[in-house]
């Protein structure tokens, strides 16, 4: 992969990856459901809504990154969010979540926050295209005694609620014969 010269000098672009035809073949089965910046949005469960996922893929330097927050709540019913983030593969990304505590609104004291930040289990998200996919989570030992989140998530049905449109997958050479 390569990031384009041309985008990366324009101002307000964003980074192009650009994969060769023969590595799309060979790598990805010419799938165009490989993880892309149209995945990024707002992902649900409309079986269980009041719940769901702020998902942004793109690329950190040369790299394809997600950052995904998670917005759940507690064993009380108190809301909470994590923080995910992963390199996508294929159509699958595996994300750390991080469960941010010790601020209290409205007083900035970064000393509050644990550093590193506590880790809240790990998520998986398998994308059957930027519309569709499956979570399943596995909690921490802190958050089994923090949260009370002591059930894992299994395969899960996700649908996007709200994307803002763009490409499918990252920009891919005409081949050349």
């Amino acid at each position: 992969m390569s990031t384009d010269p041309v985008a990366a000098d324009t101002a307000g672009a964003a980074l192009v990856a650009v994969l060769s035809y023969g590595l799309w073949q060979e790598r990805y089965g010419a799938d165009p459901s490989i993880i892309g910046p149209a995945h990024s949005g707002s992902w649900y469960n409309a079986d269980q809504s009041g719940h769901g996922f702020s998902a942004e893929f793109g690329m950190n330097g040369d790299t394809p990154y997600a950052v995904i927050y998670w917005y759940i709540y507690d064993d009380a019913g108190d809301p909470i969010f994590f923080i995910g983030q992963g390199e996508p593969v294929d159509n699958r990304v595996e994300v750390t979540f991080y469960s941010p505590v010790g601020m209290v609104y409205g007083e900035f004291d970064p000393s509050a926050v644990p550093n590193p930040l506590d880790v809240a289990g790990t998520g998986v998200f398998e994308f059957s295209d930027r519309d569709n996919a499956t979570f399943s989570y596995t909690p921490s030992q802190f958050s089994e005694t923090t949260w009370g989140h002591t059930t894992p998530v299994e395969n899960l049905p996700l649908i996007k609620l709200f994307g803002i449109d763009a490409e499918k997958s990252f920009p891919l050479p005409t081949p050349t014969e």
